[in-house]
């Protein structure tokens, strides 16, 4: 169903032509197909009223209502989002899904469609910001995060190479860009789900943490949120419990959802300051406020 309307969106649109025998009977079945019923089949919530659609399916195939309930979310989920009904300057990107563990090969990761702004009128600086109009860093940098933050909200997560090939900049640029605007955490695959950098930014804020820095301080040290510190404070947390439960760190990573790699780290840094007692985050971490 998913690669049929994918096709009949593209046909629809006019930018298809089949690559081999079997694409090519597709687009013949779909071009013979009325065009009104072919947008009715794509883009209108199946329902009982519409011919007995879904008591057929509940008849021919057996299905419980519970299935037959999920069955009909997904079809009307991927006839939303694989709508041509979408905003100008907005793409349909495949991405990695967030429900991937971390040390999953790529190729193995299953993917999930989410929208893109590429181009949003509010990338271009003013006059006033920019007098020459021609600062291109911080025009990319809107758009690296604009992009992993839909990814992120669609329900995946994008990586360098994907961020490569939206902007069609060499992987090592965004690495740079991003790297010189601490100030900004940009949601991608490598730190949500604890891969490289995303281990070590973690590690750095929960060391300045165990020294009795307030969240304020780590903010300004390490140009984190607020969010992401108290994240990450509350998952250190949650392993310093699990430990003096006595689990061993497999259970903790089940448990937690993390990687192997953030749980040993974690484990490492409650050994290095295993003193009289470990300090342990606050329910709900509060700012600390400037004075008058």
């Amino acid at each position: 169903m998913a690669r049929f309307a994918g096709l009949a969106t593209q046909v629809l649109a006019g930018n298809f032509q089949a690559q081999g025998s079997e694409e090519a009977e597709w687009v013949e079945l779909i071009r013979s197909t009325p065009r009104d019923k072919l947008k009715q089949l794509l883009y209108e919530p199946l329902s009982r009223e519409r011919g007995g659609t879904w008591a057929e399916l509940e008849a021919d195939f057996a299905l419980s209502p519970v299935k037959l309930r999920a069955l009909r979310e997904i079809l009307e989920e991927l006839s939303t989002t694989l709508s041509e009904q979408r905003p100008d300057g907005e793409v349909i990107y495949w991405a990695v899904s967030s429900r991937e563990p971390a040390g999953k090969p790529l190729e193995a990761c299953q993917l999930v469609p989410v929208r893109l702004t590429l181009w949003d009128p509010q990338d271009m600086p003013s006059s006033e910001e920019d007098r020459d109009l021609n600062r291109l860093s911080g025009v990319k940098l809107k758009k690296v995060l604009r992009y992993a933050t839909q990814a992120k909200e669609g329900g995946g997560y994008l990586t360098y190479a994907d961020l490569g090939y939206l902007l069609g900049i060499h992987t090592e640029a965004i690495r740079g860009l991003i790297g010189r605007t601490s100030a900004v955490v940009v949601p991608l695959r490598g730190v949500e789900c604890d891969i490289g950098r995303g281990v070590t930014h973690r590690k750095k804020i929960i060391e300045l943490y165990l020294e009795m820095h307030t969240e304020t301080e780590i903010v300004a040290r390490t140009g984190h949120s607020y969010e992401s510190v108290e994240n990450y404070i509350k998952e250190f947390a949650a392993v310093v419990v699990l430990s003096e439960r006595g689990l061993p760190p497999p259970l903790i990573r089940r448990v937690t959802g993390r990687s192997m790699k953030l749980v040993k780290t974690y484990l490492e840094l409650i050994r290095e300051h295993s003193g009289p007692r470990v300090r342990l985050p606050a329910a709900s971490p509060k700012k600390s406020l400037p004075g008058p």
